[in-house]
C-alpha cells in the first residue's frame, strides 16, 4: 500500500469524503476500508497498482479472520518473503505488539489488529513515519493526510527552520506545530485509549567483540549484502531497477546484483558531457548492460499557466513536502512513476555508511561540535528576529542526543558515525524512501539496521577515500572495479596524490569554519530554475510571502533550494489559510 489513516471518532465525515475524493482524483485507489465504533481505517494501493487496481505486484493486506488483519505500507519483507507469506509469517510472530524486528526487511508500517488490540509500528530503524495529531485521534503515514485532516493549524518556528536548512527535520517535530511523528523508539497501541510502549532500538545493540582486520571487514560486510540482493532476486526476478552513476555505492548496487545472477535496468541522470553519465555509459558498454540516460533539462515543457496544476500533484505524489522543495517542473514526478512501473526501484541512498561521511578528522567531539560541523549550514542575514542560532542549535543537540543515546559528553569516533545513520538517514534519507514507496515498490538496502549496526564500528581507516567499498567492489566483480569513476581514477588502483590532498584538507577543516562555507558560498545570488522565475510563483503564491515572512527575509535568500522549501512552507499553509 501507498498510506493508510485511522481516525478515531468523533471524525468529521466531510473531510474525509474530500481527502477520499482528492486523492482518488491524484491517482490513488482506495483498497481497504474498515469502520468500527472506535475507529475508521482506510489502505490506498501504491500509484502505480492504482494503475492496475486487478492485479496489484502483491498483497498488502489480508483478514486473518475474527476481525483480525494485518496490513503494511512501503516495502515490506518477513523471512525473506513478500506477499500473503510475509503478512501471515508476521501476524502469527507478532504477539502484543513483540516482534523479532531481525526477521524484517525494508522501511515500512505495519498495522496489525489482533487479540482486540490495534497496533502500528514502523521499521526497526523509524524510516517510514506514522504522523499523528496532538489529541491522538488522527494517525496516518502520510503527512499530507494529516494536514488535509486537521481542523486548524499554524506553522512551528524550529520545524520551519529545520526543513529549510537541511530538507528535513528532526526528532517528532515537523514544519507544522500540531503535527507529530512518532518516535523511533515507540509502537502505538489502540484498545481503550492510545499508548505507546516502547520498543527495541538501535543503540541498544552491543559493539562486535575483537576488532576485524580490513579484510575481515570487507567478508564481514558482503556476508550480510549478498543475502539481501538475493531476497530482492528472489521476491523481484529480473524487474529491478537501479541507478549507475560515477560514484562507489551504484556501483557497489550493480556488483551486488551481477553476483546475485540479475542484470537490473539501469538509469543515470545527465547530460551526456556529464562525468557521471561518461562513467556509467562506459561501464554499461564495457559490460554489455541496458543503460537509459534521463537529461531532466531537456524534458521539462511546463509554461505558468499549467504550474498551479502541477503543483497540485506535486502536493499528492510527494505528500506534502520533499527535500528540496515542492515547486518543480514535473518532470522528476514523471520520472518516478515511470521508474517504479513493475519493478523493484533500488536506490544507494545511505552507502556513505562506509565512508567518512562527515569528513572529521577521527578524533572526539562534543555533541555541540558535531551539530555545528554538519548542520549549521544557515546564514543568519536570511532570516527575521524569530531566529536565535542558540536556541536552532540546542534543538538540534536535543533531537541528536535522543537518537544517539545518552551517554558521555565527549562522542568517541564509533558514536559520531552512528550519527550519520540514525539522524540523517532516520530523517533525510527515509523521506526518500517514503516517497518512492508512495508511488511503487522501492528499497533501499543502506537504510537496513542489519547493515547499520555494524557500520559505525568500522575503524575510519577503513573508510577513508572509499578504500572499503572499493574492496567490496574488486571482491564481487574485479571487471567492474577496474573501470573509472568521477574521482579520477579506477576504483581498483589507489586514489592519485591530488585526491588524497583533497581529501585530507577537507576532512581537517577546523570545524568553527564550517559553518561559514555556506555564507560564503550564497553571499551572492544564484541563478534560479525557471520554475522559480517571478512569472511561474505569481500563478501559485503571494509574493510578499505572509507566512514565511514572519521567520525569513524573502529577498536575501540566494539559494535556489533553500527559497524552494520556504516557498513550500508557504504554499502549504497557504492552503489552509493557515498562519
Amino acid at each position: 500500500m501507498a498510506l493508510f489513516f485511522l481516525t478515531r471518532n468523533p471524525s468529521p465525515l466531510h473531510k474525509i469524503h474530500t481527502l477520499e475524493s482528492h486523492l482518488t482524483t491524484q491517482g490513488f485507489v482506495q483498497a481497504q476500508s474498515l469502520i468500527t465504533p472506535e475507529y475508521r481505517l482506510a489502505f490506498f494501493y501504491k500509484l502505480i497498482h492504482s494503475q492496475q487496481p486487478d492485479s496489484p505486484l502483491f498483497p498488502s493486506f489480508i483478514s486473518m479472520g475474527d476481525d483480525q488483519f494485518i496490513g503494511v505500507c512501503g516495502c515490506f519483507f518477513f523471512d525473506d518473503s513478500v506477499g500473503v507469506s510475509a503478512l501471515k509469517g508476521c501476524f502469527t510472530a507478532f504477539e502484543e505488539g513483540h516482534l523479532d524486528w531481525n526477521r524484517t526487511r525494508g522501511q515500512f508500517t505495519l498495522v496489525i489488529q489482533k487479540g482486540g488490540t490495534l497496533f502500528l509500528a514502523s521499521d526497526t530503524l523509524g524510516a517510514s513515519k506514522i504522523y499523528h495529531n496532538e489529541d491522538q485521534t488522527l494517525f496516518s503515514n502520510s503527512f499530507q493526510v494529516l494536514f488535509d485532516l486537521l481542523p486548524h493549524g499554524e506553522s512551528d518556528p524550529q520545524g520551519c527552520y529545520e526543513y529549510a536548512w537541511n530538507g528535513t527535520t528532526f526528532g517528532q517535530k515537523t514544519f507544522i506545530k500540531q503535527i507529530k511523528t512518532l518516535s523511533f523508539d515507540r509502537t502505538i497501541k489502540l484498545d481503550d485509549r492510545v499508548r505507546f510502549p516502547k520498543r527495541e532500538n538501535l543503540c541498544d545493540w552491543q559493539p562486535p567483540g575483537r576488532p576485524l582486520s580490513f579484510e575481515e571487514t570487507v567478508h564481514q560486510q558482503l556476508d550480510k549484502l549478498r543475502p539481501l540482493f538475493a531476497t530482492y532476486r528472489d521476491c523481484f526476478g529480473d524487474r529491478i531497477n537501479t541507478a549507475l552513476s560515477g560514484g562507489y555505492d551504484s556501483r557497489l548496487i550493480l556488483a551486488l546484483f551481477l553476483d546475485a545472477g540479475v542484470v537490473p535496468d539501469l538509469f543515470v541522470y545527465g547530460s551526456e558531457t556529464d562525468g557521471d553519465v561518461t562513467v556509467a555509459k562506459q561501464i554499461a558498454q564495457g559490460e554489455g548492460l541496458p543503460l537509459k540516460v534521463i537529461d531532466k533539462s531537456r524534458l521539462a515543457n511546463l509554461t505558468p499557466d499549467g504550474f498551479a496544476e502541477q503543483l497540485e500533484k506535486n502536493w499528492y505524489l510527494f505528500d506534502g513536502w520533499k527535500s528540496d522543495g515542492l515547486l518543480d517542473s514535473g518532470v522528476d514526478g514523471a520520472d518516478r512513476v515511470s521508474r517504479a512501473s513493475n519493478h523493484l526501484v533500488v536506490n544507494g541512498g545511505l552507502g556513505e555508511i562506509y565512508r567518512n561521511f562527515f569528513y572529521l578528522p577521527d578524533r572526539p567531539l562534543t555533541i555541540e561540535q558535531l551539530v555545528w560541523s554538519f548542520f549549521s549550514r544557515y546564514d543568519p542575514k536570511t532570516c527575521t528576529d524569530a531566529f536565535s542560532p542558540t536556541d536552532y542549535g540546542q534543538h538540534l543537540t536535543t533531537a541528536l542526543t535522543h537518537a544517539l543515546g545518552r551517554g558521555a559528553d565527549w562522542l568517541h569516533r564509533g558514536r559520531i558515525e552512528m550519527a550519520y545513520p540514525l539522524f540523517r538517514g532516520r530523517y533525510w534519507t527515509a523521506r526518500e524512501s517514503a516517497l518512492n514507496s508512495r508511488i511503487g515498490w522501492a528499497a533501499f538496502p543502506f537504510l537496513e539496521p542489519t547493515l547499520i549496526r555494524d557500520s559505525w564500528h568500522i575503524p575510519l581507516t577503513y573508510k577513508e577515500q572509499g578504500r572499503l567499498e572499493a574492496r567490496m567492489i574488486q571482491q564481487l566483480n574485479p571487471r567492474l572495479a577496474h573501470y573509472h569513476s568521477i574521482y579520477g581514477h579506477r576504483l581498483s588502483t589507489a586514489p592519485p596524490l591530488k585526491q588524497r590532498w583533497a581529501y585530507w584538507s577537507s576532512s581537517h577543516r577546523p570545524i568553527g569554519l564550517r559553518g561559514y562555507l555556506y555564507r560564503l558560498k550564497f553571499s551572492r545570488p544564484k541563478n534560479r530554475p525557471f520554475y522559480l522565475q517571478e512569472t511561474f510563483l505569481n500563478e501559485v503564491l503571494d509574493l510578499s510571502f505572509p507566512r514565511m515572512s514572519r521567520y525569513f527575509h524573502r529577498e536575501k535568500i540566494n539559494d535556489p533550494d533553500l527559497f524552494n522549501r520556504v516557498a513550500t512552507m508557504e504554499y502549504a499553509l497557504a492552503r489552509r489559510g493557515w498562519a
